[in-house]
C-alpha cells in the first residue's frame, strides 16, 4: 500500500482479502501525519454523495489498519495506538452518520463485507500480540468497533428490505444464492425435465 504524498486510502488494494502493512512514507510518527489525516477529513467533507462518502470512509479505515500493522511489526506501540485511535474515530463517525443517510444498498453490502476483511486483519494482529504476551486492548477495541458497525450495516439492510425499498439488495442476494447453487453443482445446470418427469432434449 503506497502514498501519493497525502493519499489516505488506496482503492486499488480494496479487492484483496488481506490488509498488508502500510508501505508509504507518511505513517503515524511522521511530522506530516496530522496533515495527511486533515486532508482525508476535508475530502470526506466535500464528498456530498452519501454512498461515495461511506466508501471513502471504509477505505480510510482500512488504511489505518495497514498503518497499525506496520508499526506493530516495528514494535512501535505508540504509533500503533495512534493509527488504531484514528480507526476507532472513523468507526464512530460512520456509525453516527449511517442512521440518517441515503446510502444505496450496493454500497452498504460492500461496506459490510469489507468489515469482515478488517476483522480478519485485526484478529491476526491480536493473535500475534497475544503470542508475544503483549497487551491487546487497543486491537480488541478496534475489532469490537468493526463488529458493531458491521451489525449496524446488516440491520439497516434488513430494515430497507422490510420496507420494500431494498429491491437492488434482494437481487444481489438472489444472484449470490444462484451462483452458490451453480458452484455446488460444478457450474453445470441440470438437464431440464418435462411435466412427465422425463428429460427434455
Amino acid at each position: 500500500m503506497t502514498d501519493d504524498i497525502f493519499s489516505d486510502g488506496d482503492e486499488a488494494d480494496e479487492g484483496t482479502d488481506d490488509i498488508p502493512p502500510y508501505e508509504g512514507a507518511i505513517g503515524p510518527e511522521h511530522a506530516l501525519y496530522g496533515l495527511k489525516i486533515a486532508f482525508g477529513n476535508i475530502n470526506e467533507t466535500f464528498t456530498y454523495n452519501s454512498s461515495e462518502r461511506l466508501g471513502l470512509q471504509v477505505s480510510r479505515a482500512r488504511h489505518r489498519i495497514a498503518e497499525a500493522r506496520r508499526e506493530m511489526k516495528k514494535g512501535n506501540d505508540d504509533a500503533t495506538g495512534i493509527a488504531l485511535g484514528h480507526y476507532k474515530h472513523l468507526m464512530d463517525t460512520i456509525s453516527v452518520n449511517i442512521n440518517g443517510s441515503d446510502v444505496n444498498d450496493t454500497e452498504l453490502v460492500k461496506a459490510r463485507d469489507k468489515m469482515s476483511k478488517h476483522q480478519m486483519a485485526l484478529q491476526y494482529m491480536i493473535q500475534q500480540k497475544t503470542a508475544q504476551g503483549e497487551d491487546v486492548e487497543g486491537l480488541t477495541d478496534a475489532l469490537n468497533n468493526s463488529l458493531m458497525l458491521q451489525e449496524k450495516f446488516s440491520h439497516k439492510l434488513e430494515k430497507k428490505l422490510q420496507k420494500g425499498n431494498g429491491g437492488s439488495m434482494k437481487n444481489q442476494v438472489d444472484g449470490a444464492s444462484n451462483k452458490s447453487m451453480d458452484k455446488s453443482k460444478g457450474g453445470k445446470p441440470d438437464n431440464q425435465k418435462g411435466s412427465n418427469g422425463r428429460k427434455m432434449r
